[in-house]
């Protein structure tokens, strides 16, 4: 087993790894540091020597890391920011930002659909809450909003049926997108 220490750019230990994703085309590992700023990138190919750690600043509270084969880009979604009064979804391509794009309240989780080619981000909390997931086509443009259960958290994809099933903190339940409505036992 090897054991990876995580520093910031200026040195410092990580306060928060959050999520990983291996992107297979790359071979690289995305690190999301919820308590900085950045995201680690490791050179999987260094992995038996010393790994090479690169670092990306995102916004703040960067949380869910997904990966688009459709265009080769990774999407981070930050939890807060600084810049727009709700969150924001980061696009990375070859170790650096190309793009940004706001979404709804507190954006998590964040995974990829290849049937649909499109990217679901889900919205935390809000006024009250969001409770909504953000569907966002691979020009980084949200084409649909979908009501789901209270502080949906992180959001997974079934390449089987093609569904996306996310968990929603406050109410404990679990929504599933893709599914005609009369069928779907989500709130």
């Amino acid at each position: 087993m090897n054991v990876i220490e995580l520093r910031d750019p200026l040195g410092r230990i990580a306060q928060g790894p959050h999520e990983i994703l291996f992107n297979s085309l790359d071979h690289k590992i995305y690190v999301t540091d919820h308590q900085d700023r950045y995201v680690s990138i490791i050179d999987e190919t260094g992995m038996s020597t010393s790994p090479v750690v690169t670092h990306v600043q995102v916004d703040r509270f960067p949380s869910g890391v997904s990966f688009s084969g459709a265009n080769n880009k990774m999407y981070i979604a930050s939890f807060v920011s600084e810049t727009a009064p709700r969150g924001k979804v980061f696009v990375l391509e070859n170790g650096a930002v190309v793009d940004q794009f706001d979404v709804g309240y507190h954006p998590h989780g964040i995974a990829y659909n290849p049937s649909t080619l499109q990217i679901y981000v889900t919205n935390f909390s809000g006024e009250p809450y969001s409770n909504t997931v953000s569907v966002v086509d691979t020009n980084n443009v949200i084409v649909d909003t979908i009501t789901v259960g209270i502080a949906p958290w992180d959001i997974a994809y079934n390449p089987a049926n093609s569904k996306m099933y996310l968990t929603n903190q406050i109410d404990g339940t679990v929504s599933v997108i893709g599914i005609p409505p009369a069928a779907c036992a989500c709130p």
